[in-house]
């Protein structure tokens, strides 16, 4: 069963009025692929609060698009919408050392980069020891265990758990 785990939120201030490659020093990342350019993942959010929550799926899923619907489908009166990478790195700025202990994406943000077009997203995590700003590919199966970052706006509303 394609469940969600980790249910809790968490605030998330997102300063879109900075320039990527502000945000990605910010997230102290010791290596960043060179193909994560303004030009292939634009900002396009807006600087604010969110609400936000990682996403875990038990089991492996086939495609970036089933789990970016599952995320959506999450809840319907307040629907999630899965991070871009300004989210992503945001909370790589707030969370150094949380944020290192997974893989985080930013299944918000695809791209179609290489000879192949293979549609890529940024993911955040560790290589050979350092926080690292990679591009990750599935053609097939999504690995399990991966964290899918998902945002709304901050609202005001009560919720009962």
């Amino acid at each position: 069963m394609n469940t969600p785990t980790l249910p809790v939120s968490f605030d998330l201030s997102v300063n879109c009025d900075q320039a990527l490659q502000s945000m990605i020093s910010a997230c102290r990342c010791g290596s960043v692929d060179e193909r994560i350019t303004n030009e292939q993942f634009p900002v396009t959010s807006t600087s604010m609060r969110y609400e936000a929550r990682h996403f875990v799926f038990d089991d492996h899923l086939m495609s970036p698009s089933l789990a970016d619907n599952l995320i959506r489908l999450d809840d319907a009166d307040n629907p999630w919408t899965s991070a871009r990478i300004e989210h992503v790195l945001a909370f790589g700025a707030a969370d150094l050392e949380d944020s290192m202990s997974f893989l985080v994406v930013a299944l918000g943000s695809r791209a179609a980069i290489g000879k192949r077009q293979y549609e890529r997203m940024p993911c955040l995590g560790l290589e050979k020891g350092k926080r690292a700003l990679a591009l990750g590919w599935w053609n097939s199966l999504l690995p399990s265990g991966v964290r899918f970052l998902a945002v709304r706006p901050r609202s005001n509303r009560v919720s009962v758990v």
